[in-house]
Protein backbone atom coordinates (compact mmCIF):
# COMPACT_ATOMS: atom_id res chain seq x y z
CA UNK A 1 0.00 0.00 0.00
CA UNK A 2 1.45 3.38 -1.07
CA UNK A 3 2.07 5.89 1.75
CA UNK A 4 -0.22 8.91 2.12
CA UNK A 5 1.85 11.88 0.91
CA UNK A 6 -0.84 14.47 1.61
CA UNK A 7 -0.19 14.64 5.37
CA UNK A 8 3.10 14.68 7.25
CA UNK A 9 4.10 14.91 10.88
CA UNK A 10 3.89 18.37 12.41
CA UNK A 11 7.45 19.79 12.18
CA UNK A 12 6.72 22.95 14.13
CA UNK A 13 6.73 21.81 17.74
CA UNK A 14 8.85 18.87 18.89
CA UNK A 15 6.69 16.00 20.06
CA UNK A 16 3.50 17.15 18.36
CA UNK A 17 1.52 14.02 17.38
CA UNK A 18 -0.65 15.83 14.81
CA UNK A 19 -0.64 15.23 11.09
CA UNK A 20 -0.76 18.40 8.99
CA UNK A 21 -0.89 18.88 5.21
CA UNK A 22 2.57 18.93 3.78
CA UNK A 23 1.85 22.18 1.97
CA UNK A 24 1.13 23.87 5.28
CA UNK A 25 4.85 24.00 6.00
CA UNK A 26 5.36 26.29 3.02
CA UNK A 27 2.29 28.53 3.44
CA UNK A 28 2.96 29.24 7.11
CA UNK A 29 -0.43 28.16 8.47
CA UNK A 30 -1.10 27.12 12.05
CA UNK A 31 -1.22 23.66 13.44
CA UNK A 32 -4.56 23.06 15.17
CA UNK A 33 -2.94 20.92 17.87
CA UNK A 34 0.17 22.81 18.97
CA UNK A 35 -0.65 26.23 17.50
CA UNK A 36 2.77 26.52 15.90
CA UNK A 37 3.36 29.10 13.18
CA UNK A 38 6.52 29.19 11.16
CA UNK A 39 7.61 30.06 7.65
CA UNK A 40 9.68 27.46 5.82
CA UNK A 41 12.20 27.79 3.07
CA UNK A 42 10.68 26.46 -0.18
CA UNK A 43 13.90 24.59 -0.94
CA UNK A 44 13.81 22.83 2.41
CA UNK A 45 10.12 22.05 1.98
CA UNK A 46 10.79 20.55 -1.44
CA UNK A 47 13.54 18.38 0.02
CA UNK A 48 11.23 17.31 2.83
CA UNK A 49 8.52 16.41 0.34
CA UNK A 50 10.95 14.34 -1.67
CA UNK A 51 11.97 12.50 1.47
CA UNK A 52 8.31 12.00 2.40
CA UNK A 53 7.52 10.55 -1.01
CA UNK A 54 10.24 7.91 -0.60
CA UNK A 55 9.38 7.10 3.01
CA UNK A 56 6.40 5.17 4.37
CA UNK A 57 3.58 6.77 6.30
CA UNK A 58 5.23 6.11 9.66
CA UNK A 59 8.73 6.89 8.45
CA UNK A 60 11.14 9.61 9.52
CA UNK A 61 10.17 13.25 9.87
CA UNK A 62 10.34 15.04 6.50
CA UNK A 63 11.59 18.38 7.88
CA UNK A 64 14.63 18.70 8.02
CA UNK A 65 16.67 15.91 9.71
CA UNK A 66 19.83 16.94 11.51
CA UNK A 67 21.94 14.54 9.46
CA UNK A 68 21.11 12.58 6.36
CA UNK A 69 21.32 8.87 7.20
CA UNK A 70 24.00 7.05 5.19
CA UNK A 71 21.74 4.09 4.62
CA UNK A 72 18.80 5.02 2.31
CA UNK A 73 16.78 2.23 3.90
CA UNK A 74 17.31 3.39 7.47
CA UNK A 75 13.96 5.17 7.47
CA UNK A 76 12.04 2.15 6.18
CA UNK A 77 9.35 0.74 8.45
CA UNK A 78 10.06 -2.29 10.56
CA UNK A 79 8.52 -5.19 8.70
CA UNK A 80 8.16 -8.43 10.71
CA UNK A 81 9.92 -11.48 9.42
CA UNK A 82 7.52 -13.73 7.52
CA UNK A 83 6.99 -17.30 8.67
CA UNK A 84 8.66 -19.04 5.70
CA UNK A 85 10.31 -22.40 5.49
CA UNK A 86 14.07 -21.96 5.76
CA UNK A 87 14.61 -24.48 3.01
CA UNK A 88 12.84 -22.18 0.58
CA UNK A 89 15.02 -19.32 1.60
CA UNK A 90 18.22 -21.28 1.21
CA UNK A 91 17.16 -22.70 -2.17
CA UNK A 92 16.40 -19.30 -3.59
CA UNK A 93 18.97 -17.69 -5.80
CA UNK A 94 20.34 -14.51 -4.39
CA UNK A 95 21.02 -11.62 -6.69
CA UNK A 96 24.60 -10.93 -7.62
CA UNK A 97 26.48 -8.76 -5.17
CA UNK A 98 24.10 -9.44 -2.29
CA UNK A 99 25.65 -10.85 0.85
CA UNK A 100 23.55 -12.81 3.27
CA UNK A 101 21.27 -15.78 3.37
CA UNK A 102 18.05 -13.99 4.23
CA UNK A 103 16.38 -13.21 0.96
CA UNK A 104 12.75 -13.04 0.09
CA UNK A 105 12.16 -13.64 -3.58
CA UNK A 106 8.63 -12.24 -3.50
CA UNK A 107 9.48 -8.98 -1.68
CA UNK A 108 10.72 -5.98 -3.65
CA UNK A 109 11.57 -3.76 -0.67
CA UNK A 110 15.03 -3.92 0.95
CA UNK A 111 15.50 -5.85 4.17
CA UNK A 112 14.72 -3.99 7.37
CA UNK A 113 17.42 -3.20 9.90
CA UNK A 114 18.11 -5.79 12.58
CA UNK A 115 15.88 -5.66 15.67
CA UNK A 116 18.81 -4.79 17.86
CA UNK A 117 19.05 -1.39 16.11
CA UNK A 118 15.65 0.28 16.43
CA UNK A 119 15.08 3.36 14.29
CA UNK A 120 15.11 6.63 16.22
CA UNK A 121 12.85 9.51 15.22
CA UNK A 122 14.88 12.74 14.88
CA UNK A 123 12.15 14.89 16.45
CA UNK A 124 11.55 12.52 19.36
CA UNK A 125 15.26 12.20 19.93
CA UNK A 126 15.51 15.88 20.79
CA UNK A 127 12.11 16.30 22.45
CA UNK A 128 13.69 16.84 25.82
CA UNK A 129 16.04 19.58 24.56
CA UNK A 130 16.23 22.22 21.84
CA UNK A 131 16.23 20.93 18.25
CA UNK A 132 19.41 21.05 16.25
CA UNK A 133 20.09 23.72 13.68
CA UNK A 134 18.49 22.89 10.34
CA UNK A 135 21.48 24.21 8.37
CA UNK A 136 23.77 21.71 6.74
CA UNK A 137 27.04 20.81 8.45
CA UNK A 138 25.94 22.61 11.65
CA UNK A 139 25.91 20.73 14.94
CA UNK A 140 24.64 23.60 17.09
CA UNK A 141 21.13 23.76 18.47
CA UNK A 142 18.46 26.04 17.16
CA UNK A 143 18.45 29.43 18.82
CA UNK A 144 14.71 29.84 19.34
CA UNK A 145 11.44 28.22 18.39
CA UNK A 146 10.36 31.51 16.81
CA UNK A 147 13.13 31.37 14.20
CA UNK A 148 11.62 31.25 10.74
CA UNK A 149 14.14 28.64 9.55
CA UNK A 150 14.86 26.63 12.70
CA UNK A 151 18.51 27.67 12.70
CA UNK A 152 20.93 28.95 15.21
CA UNK A 153 21.67 32.66 15.34
CA UNK A 154 24.95 32.44 13.39
CA UNK A 155 23.47 30.43 10.51
CA UNK A 156 20.28 32.51 10.38
CA UNK A 157 22.22 35.79 10.18
CA UNK A 158 24.62 34.31 7.62
CA UNK A 159 21.92 33.48 5.09
CA UNK A 160 20.52 37.10 5.13
CA UNK A 161 16.97 36.09 4.27
CA UNK A 162 15.23 37.84 7.14
CA UNK A 163 13.75 36.24 10.24
CA UNK A 164 10.71 37.00 12.33
CA UNK A 165 12.66 36.39 15.53
CA UNK A 166 14.02 39.70 16.80
CA UNK A 167 17.21 38.12 18.15
CA UNK A 168 18.19 36.85 14.68
CA UNK A 169 17.85 40.23 12.98
CA UNK A 170 20.95 42.17 12.11
CA UNK A 171 20.64 45.80 13.27
CA UNK A 172 21.00 48.34 10.47
CA UNK A 173 24.35 50.02 10.27
CA UNK A 174 24.97 53.64 9.45
CA UNK A 175 25.85 54.39 5.89
CA UNK A 176 29.54 54.76 5.28
CA UNK A 177 28.99 57.00 2.29
CA UNK A 178 30.72 60.36 2.74
CA UNK A 179 28.63 63.49 3.03
CA UNK A 180 29.21 66.33 0.65
CA UNK A 181 28.76 70.03 1.33
CA UNK A 182 28.21 71.61 -2.06
CA UNK A 183 27.50 75.21 -2.83
CA UNK A 184 25.69 74.52 -6.07
CA UNK A 185 22.02 73.57 -5.40
CA UNK A 186 22.01 71.33 -8.46
CA UNK A 187 24.55 69.09 -6.79
CA UNK A 188 22.27 68.52 -3.80
CA UNK A 189 19.73 66.75 -5.99
CA UNK A 190 22.16 63.96 -6.78
CA UNK A 191 21.86 60.88 -4.56
CA UNK A 192 24.98 59.85 -2.63
CA UNK A 193 26.99 57.00 -4.17
CA UNK A 194 26.08 53.50 -3.07
CA UNK A 195 29.71 52.53 -2.53
CA UNK A 196 32.37 54.97 -1.34
CA UNK A 197 34.75 55.99 -4.05
CA UNK A 198 38.41 55.38 -3.44
CA UNK A 199 40.39 58.58 -3.70
CA UNK A 200 44.15 58.73 -3.62
CA UNK A 201 45.54 60.04 -0.36
CA UNK A 202 46.60 63.64 -0.46
CA UNK A 203 48.98 65.39 1.86
CA UNK A 204 48.08 68.90 2.97
CA UNK A 205 51.16 70.91 3.72
CA UNK A 206 49.44 74.13 4.78
CA UNK A 207 45.75 73.50 5.51
CA UNK A 208 43.72 76.64 4.86
CA UNK A 209 40.28 77.41 6.29
CA UNK A 210 37.27 76.55 4.16
CA UNK A 211 36.17 79.29 1.81
CA UNK A 212 32.75 80.82 2.54
CA UNK A 213 29.90 80.09 0.20
CA UNK A 214 29.53 82.48 -2.69
CA UNK A 215 26.81 85.12 -2.30
CA UNK A 216 25.02 83.85 -5.40
CA UNK A 217 24.44 80.15 -5.97
CA UNK A 218 22.96 80.56 -9.42
CA UNK A 219 25.06 80.58 -12.53
CA UNK A 220 23.23 83.55 -14.00
CA UNK A 221 21.93 86.61 -12.19
CA UNK A 222 18.19 87.28 -12.22
CA UNK A 223 16.88 89.77 -14.68
CA UNK A 224 16.55 93.25 -13.16
CA UNK A 225 12.92 93.59 -14.14
CA UNK A 226 12.09 90.19 -12.67
CA UNK A 227 14.03 90.98 -9.51
CA UNK A 228 12.19 94.28 -9.09
CA UNK A 229 8.85 92.57 -9.63
CA UNK A 230 9.73 89.81 -7.16
CA UNK A 231 10.85 92.27 -4.48
CA UNK A 232 7.74 94.41 -4.95
CA UNK A 233 5.47 91.38 -4.67
CA UNK A 234 7.29 90.17 -1.57
CA UNK A 235 7.04 93.60 0.05
CA UNK A 236 3.31 93.84 -0.67
CA UNK A 237 2.78 90.37 0.76
CA UNK A 238 4.57 91.31 3.97
CA UNK A 239 2.58 94.53 4.25
CA UNK A 240 -0.70 92.66 3.82
CA UNK A 241 0.38 90.14 6.44
CA UNK A 242 1.28 92.91 8.89
CA UNK A 243 -1.98 94.75 8.20
CA UNK A 244 -3.97 91.58 8.81
CA UNK A 245 -2.18 91.00 12.12
CA UNK A 246 -2.88 94.56 13.21
CA UNK A 247 -6.48 94.30 12.10
CA UNK A 248 -7.03 91.25 14.29
CA UNK A 249 -6.24 93.05 17.52
CA UNK A 250 -8.25 95.31 19.78
CA UNK A 251 -7.31 97.79 22.47
CA UNK A 252 -9.31 98.18 25.68
CA UNK A 253 -9.33 101.32 27.80
CA UNK A 254 -10.40 99.90 31.16
CA UNK A 255 -11.20 101.77 34.38
CA UNK A 256 -10.96 99.58 37.45
CA UNK A 257 -11.89 101.95 40.32
CA UNK A 258 -13.37 105.42 40.80
CA UNK A 259 -10.84 108.18 40.35
CA UNK A 260 -8.08 105.95 38.91
CA UNK A 261 -6.38 106.51 35.60
CA UNK A 262 -7.56 104.08 32.91
CA UNK A 263 -5.51 101.07 31.84
CA UNK A 264 -4.86 100.18 28.21
CA UNK A 265 -4.85 96.47 27.37
CA UNK A 266 -4.26 95.05 23.89
CA UNK A 267 -5.92 91.79 22.80
CA UNK A 268 -4.10 90.14 19.90
CA UNK A 269 -4.70 87.10 17.75
CA UNK A 270 -8.50 87.33 17.46
CA UNK A 271 -9.25 84.26 15.37
CA UNK A 272 -12.99 85.04 15.20
CA UNK A 273 -12.58 88.62 13.94
CA UNK A 274 -14.81 90.68 13.60
CA UNK A 275 -16.46 88.82 16.50
CA UNK A 276 -14.80 89.04 19.91
CA UNK A 277 -15.49 87.25 23.18
CA UNK A 278 -13.27 88.28 26.08
CA UNK A 279 -13.85 84.92 27.77
CA UNK A 280 -11.76 83.30 25.00
CA UNK A 281 -8.70 85.34 25.99
CA UNK A 282 -7.66 84.35 29.54
CA UNK A 283 -4.44 86.39 29.44
CA UNK A 284 -6.38 89.60 28.78
CA UNK A 285 -8.83 88.78 31.59
CA UNK A 286 -5.91 88.22 33.94
CA UNK A 287 -4.50 91.65 33.11
CA UNK A 288 -7.91 93.26 33.64
CA UNK A 289 -8.49 91.40 36.89
CA UNK A 290 -11.71 89.84 35.58
CA UNK A 291 -13.18 86.38 35.23
CA UNK A 292 -15.58 84.87 32.73
CA UNK A 293 -18.48 85.50 35.14
CA UNK A 294 -17.68 89.18 35.81
CA UNK A 295 -19.84 92.11 34.70
CA UNK A 296 -18.50 95.19 32.97
CA UNK A 297 -19.90 98.34 31.38
CA UNK A 298 -19.09 98.92 27.71
CA UNK A 299 -19.43 102.27 26.00
CA UNK A 300 -21.92 102.34 23.13
CA UNK A 301 -21.01 105.09 20.64
CA UNK A 302 -24.48 104.97 19.11
CA UNK A 303 -26.29 105.91 22.32
CA UNK A 304 -23.28 107.69 23.94
CA UNK A 305 -23.76 105.73 27.14
CA UNK A 306 -22.42 102.72 29.03
CA UNK A 307 -24.41 99.48 29.05
CA UNK A 308 -24.00 96.49 31.35
CA UNK A 309 -22.59 93.39 29.67
CA UNK A 310 -21.22 90.04 30.76
CA UNK A 311 -17.61 89.26 30.04
CA UNK A 312 -18.69 86.01 28.38
CA UNK A 313 -20.61 87.54 25.49
CA UNK A 314 -19.88 88.06 21.80
CA UNK A 315 -19.40 91.62 20.59
CA UNK A 316 -18.81 92.94 17.11
CA UNK A 317 -15.65 94.99 16.68
CA UNK A 318 -13.96 96.88 13.87
CA UNK A 319 -10.33 97.30 12.88
CA UNK A 320 -8.18 99.75 14.89
CA UNK A 321 -10.92 100.28 17.46
CA UNK A 322 -10.45 101.29 21.08
CA UNK A 323 -13.17 99.85 23.31
CA UNK A 324 -14.03 101.91 26.38
CA UNK A 325 -14.89 99.70 29.34
CA UNK A 326 -15.14 100.04 33.08
CA UNK A 327 -15.97 97.81 35.98
CA UNK A 328 -19.62 97.55 36.86
CA UNK A 329 -20.46 100.34 39.35
CA UNK A 330 -17.56 102.67 38.51
CA UNK A 331 -18.80 106.22 37.81
CA UNK A 332 -15.95 108.66 38.52
CA UNK A 333 -13.62 108.38 35.53
CA UNK A 334 -11.04 111.18 35.04
CA UNK A 335 -10.79 112.58 31.50
CA UNK A 336 -13.54 110.28 30.33
CA UNK A 337 -15.06 112.88 28.01
CA UNK A 338 -11.67 113.44 26.38
CA UNK A 339 -11.21 109.71 25.76
CA UNK A 340 -14.73 109.45 24.33
CA UNK A 341 -14.11 112.33 21.92
CA UNK A 342 -10.72 110.87 20.96
CA UNK A 343 -11.59 107.19 20.43
CA UNK A 344 -15.21 107.29 19.22
CA UNK A 345 -15.38 110.30 16.88
CA UNK A 346 -14.19 108.41 13.79
CA UNK A 347 -16.65 105.60 14.40
CA UNK A 348 -19.57 107.99 14.85
CA UNK A 349 -18.74 109.78 11.63
CA UNK A 350 -18.43 106.49 9.78
CA UNK A 351 -21.87 105.40 10.88
CA UNK A 352 -23.50 108.77 10.20
CA UNK A 353 -24.44 109.55 13.81
CA UNK A 354 -22.99 113.04 14.01
CA UNK A 355 -25.33 115.26 12.04
CA UNK A 356 -25.27 119.08 12.06
CA UNK A 357 -27.98 121.04 13.82
CA UNK A 358 -30.88 121.93 11.53
CA UNK A 359 -30.63 125.73 11.36
CA UNK A 360 -31.93 128.47 9.10
CA UNK A 361 -29.90 127.48 5.99
CA UNK A 362 -31.41 124.01 6.19
CA UNK A 363 -34.89 125.52 6.25
CA UNK A 364 -34.18 127.36 3.02
CA UNK A 365 -33.30 123.99 1.43
CA UNK A 366 -36.73 122.60 2.14
CA UNK A 367 -37.52 122.43 -1.58
CA UNK A 368 -34.95 119.66 -2.13
CA UNK A 369 -35.74 117.76 1.06
CA UNK A 370 -36.55 114.08 0.32
CA UNK A 371 -39.54 114.04 2.68
CA UNK A 372 -43.00 114.83 1.24
CA UNK A 373 -44.42 118.35 1.57
CA UNK A 374 -47.27 117.04 3.70
CA UNK A 375 -44.82 116.47 6.52
CA UNK A 376 -43.91 120.14 6.52
CA UNK A 377 -47.41 121.54 6.21
CA UNK A 378 -48.94 119.49 9.02
CA UNK A 379 -46.46 120.64 11.70
CA UNK A 380 -46.38 124.44 11.54
CA UNK A 381 -46.11 125.04 15.28
CA UNK A 382 -45.67 121.71 17.06
CA UNK A 383 -42.28 120.69 15.62
CA UNK A 384 -40.96 124.22 15.36
CA UNK A 385 -41.72 125.04 18.95
CA UNK A 386 -38.64 123.29 20.49
CA UNK A 387 -36.28 124.80 17.91
CA UNK A 388 -37.83 128.30 17.64
CA UNK A 389 -39.12 129.22 21.10
CA UNK A 390 -41.07 132.42 21.68
CA UNK A 391 -39.07 135.59 22.03
CA UNK A 392 -39.95 136.37 25.69
CA UNK A 393 -38.47 133.11 27.06
CA UNK A 394 -35.37 133.57 24.87
CA UNK A 395 -34.65 136.94 26.45
CA UNK A 396 -35.15 135.63 29.96
CA UNK A 397 -33.28 132.30 29.82
CA UNK A 398 -30.67 130.92 27.41
CA UNK A 399 -32.41 127.56 27.42
CA UNK A 400 -34.91 127.02 24.57
CA UNK A 401 -36.91 124.59 26.70
CA UNK A 402 -39.05 127.20 28.40
CA UNK A 403 -41.74 126.95 25.79
CA UNK A 404 -41.48 123.22 25.20
CA UNK A 405 -41.15 121.92 28.75
CA UNK A 406 -44.63 123.12 29.73
CA UNK A 407 -46.67 123.59 26.54
CA UNK A 408 -49.81 125.69 26.63
CA UNK A 409 -53.13 124.44 25.36
CA UNK A 410 -53.38 127.23 22.81
CA UNK A 411 -50.01 126.42 21.21
CA UNK A 412 -50.45 122.66 21.10
CA UNK A 413 -54.09 122.37 20.19
CA UNK A 414 -53.63 122.77 16.38
CA UNK A 415 -51.40 119.69 16.19
CA UNK A 416 -53.65 117.42 18.28
CA UNK A 417 -56.79 116.66 16.29
CA UNK A 418 -58.11 113.80 18.44
CA UNK A 419 -56.22 113.86 21.79
CA UNK A 420 -56.58 115.95 24.90
CA UNK A 421 -53.72 117.60 26.77
CA UNK A 422 -55.35 116.84 30.12
CA UNK A 423 -54.04 113.25 29.99
CA UNK A 424 -50.74 113.26 31.87
CA UNK A 425 -47.70 111.05 31.63
CA UNK A 426 -48.37 109.74 35.12
CA UNK A 427 -51.71 108.31 34.03
CA UNK A 428 -50.09 106.68 31.01
CA UNK A 429 -47.40 105.11 33.18
CA UNK A 430 -50.01 103.95 35.69
CA UNK A 431 -52.07 102.34 32.94
CA UNK A 432 -48.96 100.56 31.57
CA UNK A 433 -47.88 99.37 35.01
CA UNK A 434 -51.38 98.13 35.81
CA UNK A 435 -50.91 95.48 33.15
CA UNK A 436 -48.09 94.00 35.26
CA UNK A 437 -45.29 94.85 32.82
CA UNK A 438 -42.12 96.88 33.37
CA UNK A 439 -41.66 99.65 30.77
CA UNK A 440 -37.98 98.72 30.56
CA UNK A 441 -39.01 95.41 29.00
CA UNK A 442 -39.92 97.29 25.84
CA UNK A 443 -36.20 97.91 25.25
CA UNK A 444 -35.64 94.25 24.43
CA UNK A 445 -38.30 94.57 21.70
CA UNK A 446 -36.60 97.61 20.17
CA UNK A 447 -39.19 100.11 21.48
CA UNK A 448 -39.54 102.67 24.26
CA UNK A 449 -42.51 103.92 26.26
CA UNK A 450 -44.38 106.76 24.52
CA UNK A 451 -47.06 108.19 26.85
CA UNK A 452 -50.21 109.44 25.20
CA UNK A 453 -51.90 112.78 25.71
CA UNK A 454 -49.02 115.11 24.89
CA UNK A 455 -48.17 117.35 22.01
CA UNK A 456 -45.33 117.06 19.58
CA UNK A 457 -42.42 114.71 20.03
CA UNK A 458 -40.51 114.57 22.41
CA UNK A 459 -42.95 116.05 24.92
CA UNK A 460 -43.97 113.54 27.58
CA UNK A 461 -41.03 111.16 27.02
CA UNK A 462 -38.75 110.19 29.87
CA UNK A 463 -35.01 110.77 29.91
CA UNK A 464 -34.15 107.08 30.50
CA UNK A 465 -36.23 106.10 27.47
CA UNK A 466 -34.69 108.80 25.29
CA UNK A 467 -31.20 107.60 26.24
CA UNK A 468 -32.08 104.14 24.95
CA UNK A 469 -33.88 105.47 21.90
CA UNK A 470 -30.81 107.33 20.67
CA UNK A 471 -28.84 104.10 20.46
CA UNK A 472 -31.69 102.12 18.85
CA UNK A 473 -32.33 104.65 16.10
CA UNK A 474 -28.69 105.48 15.36
CA UNK A 475 -27.54 101.86 15.16
CA UNK A 476 -27.94 100.68 11.59
CA UNK A 477 -29.60 97.34 11.12
CA UNK A 478 -28.40 94.56 8.85
CA UNK A 479 -30.75 95.67 6.09
CA UNK A 480 -29.49 99.30 6.32
CA UNK A 481 -33.00 100.71 6.60
CA UNK A 482 -33.37 104.52 6.53
CA UNK A 483 -33.37 106.42 9.77
CA UNK A 484 -37.02 107.44 9.37
CA UNK A 485 -38.06 103.79 9.33
CA UNK A 486 -35.90 103.00 12.36
CA UNK A 487 -37.42 105.98 14.20
CA UNK A 488 -40.97 104.77 13.64
CA UNK A 489 -39.94 101.29 14.83
CA UNK A 490 -38.68 102.69 18.15
CA UNK A 491 -41.58 105.18 18.49
CA UNK A 492 -44.53 103.29 16.96
CA UNK A 493 -47.14 105.83 18.09
CA UNK A 494 -45.41 108.74 16.31
CA UNK A 495 -46.82 108.85 12.80
CA UNK A 496 -44.24 111.17 11.22
CA UNK A 497 -40.49 111.41 11.59
CA UNK A 498 -39.53 114.86 12.99
CA UNK A 499 -36.20 115.06 11.23
CA UNK A 500 -35.11 118.53 12.36
CA UNK A 501 -36.22 118.02 15.95
CA UNK A 502 -34.57 114.60 16.10
CA UNK A 503 -31.12 115.86 15.16
CA UNK A 504 -31.53 118.80 17.53
CA UNK A 505 -32.22 116.49 20.50
CA UNK A 506 -29.40 114.17 19.42
CA UNK A 507 -26.87 116.98 19.23
CA UNK A 508 -27.89 118.23 22.69
CA UNK A 509 -27.52 114.68 24.05
CA UNK A 510 -24.05 114.26 22.57
CA UNK A 511 -22.95 117.68 23.85
CA UNK A 512 -23.65 116.67 27.45
CA UNK A 513 -20.96 115.26 29.67
CA UNK A 514 -20.83 111.55 30.35
CA UNK A 515 -21.74 112.15 33.98
CA UNK A 516 -24.93 113.92 32.89
CA UNK A 517 -25.81 111.10 30.51
CA UNK A 518 -25.24 108.52 33.24
CA UNK A 519 -27.55 110.51 35.51
CA UNK A 520 -30.28 110.67 32.85
CA UNK A 521 -30.23 106.87 32.46
CA UNK A 522 -30.87 106.42 36.19
CA UNK A 523 -33.77 108.89 36.51
CA UNK A 524 -37.14 107.34 37.43
CA UNK A 525 -40.28 107.78 35.38
CA UNK A 526 -41.58 110.73 37.35
CA UNK A 527 -42.07 114.40 36.58
CA UNK A 528 -38.42 115.08 37.43
CA UNK A 529 -37.40 112.32 35.02
CA UNK A 530 -39.12 113.82 31.98
CA UNK A 531 -36.83 114.51 29.05
CA UNK A 532 -37.91 118.12 28.74
CA UNK A 533 -37.32 118.72 32.45
CA UNK A 534 -33.88 117.10 32.48
CA UNK A 535 -32.57 118.75 29.32
CA UNK A 536 -33.42 122.23 30.67
CA UNK A 537 -30.63 121.85 33.23
CA UNK A 538 -28.15 120.01 31.01
CA UNK A 539 -25.03 121.57 29.54
CA UNK A 540 -25.71 120.09 26.11
CA UNK A 541 -29.06 121.83 25.71
CA UNK A 542 -27.51 125.14 26.81
CA UNK A 543 -24.76 124.71 24.21
CA UNK A 544 -27.32 124.08 21.48
CA UNK A 545 -29.29 127.19 22.48
CA UNK A 546 -26.13 129.31 22.58
CA UNK A 547 -25.08 128.08 19.13
CA UNK A 548 -28.51 128.83 17.75
CA UNK A 549 -28.48 132.41 19.01
CA UNK A 550 -25.17 133.07 17.33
Amino acid sequence: MAPDLTFIDCPLTPGCPAKIPRRMTCSGQKCNTCGGFQWKDPNEVAAAERRAMGAPANGASPFPPPDEPPNPYACSPEIPYPDIDPTLISSSRAPPGFAGSMYLPTTASPPPPPPSQPRSHPVLAHSSSKPLCSAQNCTRKAGSKECSYGMCKACCERQRKGCRYLGHRTPPTASLAPTFTLGDPSELARPPPMFPTATPPTTLVNPSPADPLPPKVYKKAMNEEWAHRYNATHEQRELRKLAEEQRRQQQFQYEREDGDEPEFIRVQGIATFPKLNLADHPKALEKLGLTASSEISLYDPYSCSFHREDVDHVMEVTAHQVILARLRGVKDCPKLDEYIAKFTTHRSQATGIRRPLASTPLKRKAAVDPFPPVLKTTRPSAFSRPTTPPSPPRSVSPSPSAGSSSPSPSSSSPSLPSTSTSVSAMNSLASFSSAGADPDLLWAQGQVLVPSGFGAWPDGLYARDMARAFGMVNRKQTNASPISQRFQTVFPSVSKFPKQTWYQQLKAWKACTQAERDEAEQLPRTHAGLWTVWRASSSGWAAVASEKRH
